[in-house]
């Protein structure tokens, strides 16, 4: 999403040029349009970026909301719920019926289990945003839905991510746990400024590293709290030839809460998490001034998941979290955001007492949100020692 924020900054800078570049070259309109900044010099480049901004939205961070907050969330955030998920599962894993105190997901720590201390964590995930607008016309203007004032072409951005995050963590007392993570990742998808003309389409790509640190406690058997704080760096390609430096910060904080009715597990869980993500200037050649920009979002969540214990240590489940975007960037052009939606879940884990292994796999799909499409899927694996 760092490309697709960057794609839109600079696409803001001289659409009109770029649409002429288009018709000429053959290229897309955002790559086009990075070339006609990197060519403009003193007042020149001002007045073609300001107009960029006016009717290219798609293409610059600045002037659309979608970009950055979808890279938060498909980098900083997925490494925040991994982190939580595996903490709130271990600490509450003996609190339940008799056979989860030797649970191979968790410390068993209200049962008193004698498992060791140390415990180490891998997680891979693959993400898909996506954020579309189409273009209407209200009263003889072209604008977007709604009428408000914004770019005359149809939006189209969809933004692919892989994230891989690795962890260990150490029980410094029967109900406190502290630990730390790494997380990588890599990203590829388009910045379509007319999702009807494919030959307008930018491709972009980014890959980005990021350190957590965490701590987890048990309040009881039946509640844990658990927060994360970290940061990162990232690198992105939101045009052929152009390339823009980030940095991130992200926190969040949760509190869990799981019961066994029988074989049947409940969880709920509620939390806040906020992360930014801070570009630098882009580069193509030459610096692009104008384009360094700050994205920031906050989240609240709240949801709940319901589990039955099967013979050999497997456990499907299902779930649904309300999301609310707190705080984020009110941006000058498209405002088009839908400010809260709901998740559906469902997953399988998995425990091997004997050889102290657990993991699992679930896929998330947000279904509520009209102008953004999220879907993940997660894969994870545990081995305490």
């Amino acid at each position: 999403m760092k490309h697709l924020v960057y794609g839109r900054r600079l696409v803001v800078t001289g659409l009109s040029l770029a649409s002429g570049l288009a018709m000429a070259t053959g290229g897309s309109i955002c790559n086009d349009v990075y070339a006609s900044l990197a060519g403009a010099v003193g007042p020149s480049y001002l007045s073609t970026f300001q107009m960029q901004q006016q009717y290219a939205p798609q293409c610059l961070g600045t002037s659309s909301v979608a970009a950055p907050t979808q890279e938060i969330i498909a980098t900083s955030f997925t490494q925040l719920s991994a982190i939580s998920q595996g903490l709130g599962s271990r600490l509450l894993g003996g609190g339940g019926a008799t056979k989860t105190a030797s649970l191979g997901n968790g410390t068993g720590l209200a049962a008193g289990s004698s498992a060791g201390a140390w415990n180490a964590w891998a997680s891979y995930s693959g993400d898909t945003a996506g954020y579309k607008v189409g273009r209407v016309v209200v009263s003889g203007v072209v604008g977007t839905p709604g009428g408000a004032a914004g770019s005359p072409f149809n939006i189209d951005n969809i933004n692919n991510t892989s994230n891989f995050i690795v962890g260990g963590d150490y029980r410094l007392a029967p109900s406190m746990v502290l630990g730390i993570s790494a997380a990588s990742d890599t990203g590829t998808g388009y910045v379509n400024p007319d999702a009807s003309a494919a030959a307008n389409r930018t491709n972009t790509s980014s890959r980005g590293q990021a350190l957590a640190a965490y701590v987890g406690w048990q309040v009881d058997k039946n509640w844990a709290i658990d927060a994360s704080v970290g940061g990162g760096i990232g690198v992105s390609n939101p045009a052929p030839l152009t390339t823009a430096d980030s940095t991130r910060r992200f926190a969040g904080v949760n509190i869990s809460y799981a019961n066994w009715i029988g074989n049947w597990q409940l969880n709920g869980k509620a939390g806040y998490q906020i992360g930014s993500e801070q570009f630098e200037n882009a580069r193509r050649g030459v610096t692009l001034p104008f384009t360094s920009y700050t994205a920031h979002l906050g989240q609240a969540k709240v949801g709940g998941e319901v589990g039955y214990w099967m013979a050999d240590g497997v456990m499907p489940y299902v779930g649904v979290t309300y999301i609310n975007d707190v705080s984020r960037n009110r941006v000058r052009v498209t405002q088009l955001w839908d400010d809260d939606g709901v998740v559906l879940s469902a997953g399988i884990n998995f425990f091997s007492v004997k050889n102290n292994l657990s993991g699992g796999i679930v896929y998330t799909d947000e279904t509520s949100r009209n102008f953004v499409r999220h879907s993940n899927w997660m894969a994870n694996i545990n081995y305490r020692f």
